[in-house]
């Protein structure tokens, strides 16, 4: 309800196109849709990206673990998989499968896909093109896969339906350094984005919705308090793209988002419900029928990644237990991520750094202290850090020694 009183805001009341959603599902992807239960009834369950499932949808986790007591193989393609792979995107892995490669990894793990009857594709990774690789290498097996696309935020996904419900088409990103007459931000999650800070520098009013005192918001023209998911009513979709309802355990003492959101479109002629409707049942709905359009391929050039110099691919990660509440509360600290980069062997002994050497990781003119700790199922070429302590570093970072060991 949120999400769709923003877009309804912008999209109508602002006359703008432009958004930044945490997780672009591209609404094919619902032609390929299935409950979570059909993965452990899957022969072969193929997970894609560098994001482990288990810290970005543990419960998926737990289904891979039932589908591998009931017998199917369990392949995972990334950085630090059961099948390692060359530096690829999960894109060009997608693509590699589809079209065939001299890579003996893809052949095996090809052949294995034109044999298995069931088969569950999970994509863990960000993906600009909303999972449209993994559509259509879905194509391609003639109904025989279903896919599950886990976003990065609990309700990315309703999230995304509701920016494309308010408008036509899909909308517009904003760009690094664009100048905005406005930058609406909503929630702590987003302040983390290394895009909307560069934004709010550049906008000429910035509106911040947050539960905690940031940067982001010392930069904001007006701060209005947020809620958290126990202080407000509404809908969120799950991984299988049911709507569920979500009952708040407390009231806030002041007008929630959705209550100032609704007063606020009345000024621009939006009308917005202050509350949300009681249309949901609490019992558990029902699977939406399956999209029947196809997926549109996305041109696997475009997947490829180019490695810079002698740097390192930086993928981040998500902990588990992660954002502004465990951050800022003292009894939660013990759960953050530690501050450390995870290496490949190789990568480790060329620099001559050590696991639990201190090191200077450098991007884009931004450095961390971090502690090093090698990881002997990574792949060379990568360095893995948790999102919370790789903001503002590139894609590509470069990593050397704090100071020498002493022996």
């Amino acid at each position: 309800e949120q999400a769709a009183a923003l877009a309804r805001l912008v999209r109508l009341g602002l006359g703008s196109d432009l958004a930044i959603v945490p997780d672009d599902v591209n609404p094919a992807l619902d032609a390929y849709r299935a409950p979570l239960s059909a993965i452990r009834d899957a022969d072969l369950c193929l997970v894609l990206g560098d994001e482990p499932v288990v810290e970005r949808a543990p419960v998926v986790d737990l289904w891979l673990r039932a589908a591998r007591r009931q017998g199917a193989d369990v392949v995972t393609l990334n950085a630090a998989g059961s099948v390692p792979v060359a530096p690829r995107s999960a894109a060009s892995i997608c693509a590699a499968l589809r079209d065939g490669s001299p890579q003996r990894e893809i052949r095996e793990t090809a052949r294995k896909l034109k044999r298995a009857e069931r088969i569950a594709l999970v994509w863990s990774e960000d993906d600009p093109s909303g999972g449209a690789h993994a559509g259509a290498l879905a194509d391609s097996l003639s109904g025989r896969a279903a896919v599950y696309m886990l976003p990065r935020t609990p309700n990315g996904r309703g999230v995304a339906s509701a920016w494309r419900s308010a408008g036509e088409g899909r909308g517009d990103s904003p760009r690094a350094g664009q100048e905005l007459g406005a930058l609406i931000v909503s929630g702590d999650e987003a302040t983390y984005d290394p895009l909307v800070h560069e934004l709010a520098q550049k906008a000429g009013f910035v509106l911040t919705t947050s539960m905690f005192q940031s940067e982001l918001t010392g930069w904001s023209h007006l701060v209005l308090p947020g809620t958290s998911y126990l202080e407000r009513d509404g809908t969120f979709v799950n991984l299988e793209g049911r709507p569920q309802r979500l009952r708040r355990a407390v009231v806030p003492g002041f007008p929630d988002e959705l209550e100032w959101l609704a007063a606020l479109g009345e000024r621009f002629g939006v009308s917005i419900a202050p509350w949300p409707s009681e249309r949901l049942p609490d019992a558990q709905a029902a699977l939406p029928p399956a999209a029947t359009e196809g997926v549109i391929v996305a041109p696997s050039a475009a997947a490829k990644r180019k490695s810079a110099g002698r740097g390192l691919q930086l993928v981040r990660y998500r902990a588990l237990f992660s954002g502004g509440a465990v951050e800022r509360v003292p009894q939660l600290q013990f759960q953050r991520p530690l501050a450390e980069v995870e290496l490949a062997r190789a990568d480790a002994d060329e620099r001559g750094i050590a696991s639990g050497d201190a090191v200077n990781v450098r991007s884009n003119g931004t450095s961390r202290e971090l502690t090093a700790r090698i990881n002997k199922r990574l792949r060379p070429g990568v360095a893995r850090i948790a999102e919370e302590h790789s903001r503002e570093l590139g894609r590509t970072v470069s990593v050397k020694p704090a100071r020498k060991r002493e022996d």
